[in-house]
């Protein structure tokens, strides 16, 4: 099982570019999830390959979504910043990865099986390919339980 190695609120706004405490981040973080918190004004933008987001470059993330972020490089150079208006990321961090979140499906008909057949391959291949990712980033994987035990993640 992962265990929790920190937390903290950031603040961001839309003038420069923020990103982890550094302290909380060195040596045996090996992932983390970044939720923006749903009463910030406007979508946050977020880099992780050492270059600050802009107000237009970056991954969007909406208010009440959240970014898994895998690899402790990865983590450490997160940067956010908002497109406008201020907003707060949580972040949570944690010294390995092990909850894979399929959200599969077991109340199927006969006329929903095909449909969540081709759901389930899709899911699975997906997965597969984030695992890849994580085990290329990580260079480890630890799984205690694959299952639906992600609150609030982002399918």
């Amino acid at each position: 099982m992962a265990n929790n190695t920190g937390y903290e609120e950031l603040g961001v706004g839309s003038t420069q570019a923020v990103g982890p405490t550094a302290s909380l981040v060195q040596g045996g973080v090996a992932c983390a999830i970044f939720y923006v918190d749903p009463n910030s004004t406007g979508i946050v933008r977020h880099r992780a390959d050492r270059t600050a987001p802009t107000s237009r470059i970056g991954l969007p993330l909406r208010p009440g979504k959240s970014i898994v972020v895998a690899g402790e490089g990865n983590v450490r150079n997160a940067l956010f910043i908002m497109e406008s208006g201020t907003g707060t990321v949580h972040c949570m961090y944690y010294d390995r990865v092990d909850v894979v979140d399929l959200g599969l499906s077991s109340d199927w008909s006969g006329t929903q099986m095909v449909s969540e057949m081709q759901a389930v391959s899709n899911k699975l291949e997906e997965t597969l390919h984030v695992l890849k990712q994580i085990r290329n980033s990580t260079g480890s994987l630890a799984f205690d339980k694959i299952g639906n035990d992600v609150p609030g993640g982002d399918n």
